[in-house]
């Protein structure tokens, strides 16, 4: 799973964004949104979004899911030798 952070209410993250000045409104609660209520620090929103566009888009493409499978069985096999 992929998401952007999020600082909750009550939290050191949230306490520390405050204090820098780096909230923008309120927290949806929901890190897979495509949503943050963090202002980046060495980046435009833009690019951050763009940025986790372009990951989901790969990670979702075929060639992703077929890589994340391939690697997921052998290290299912590996492990299982390594039991017995």
């Amino acid at each position: 799973m992929v998401g952007l952070l999020q600082a909750l209410p009550g939290t050191a993250l949230f306490e520390r964004m405050r204090l820098q000045g780096r909230l923008r409104g309120s927290s949806t609660g929901d890190n897979v949104d495509g949503s943050t209520n963090i202002i980046p620090a060495q980046m435009s929103l833009a690019a951050l979004r763009e940025g986790y566009e372009s990951i989901l888009q790969s990670i979702y493409s075929r060639g992703g899911i077929t890589s994340g499978c391939e690697h997921f069985f052998a290290s299912t096999a590996s492990r299982k030798s390594e039991i017995g």
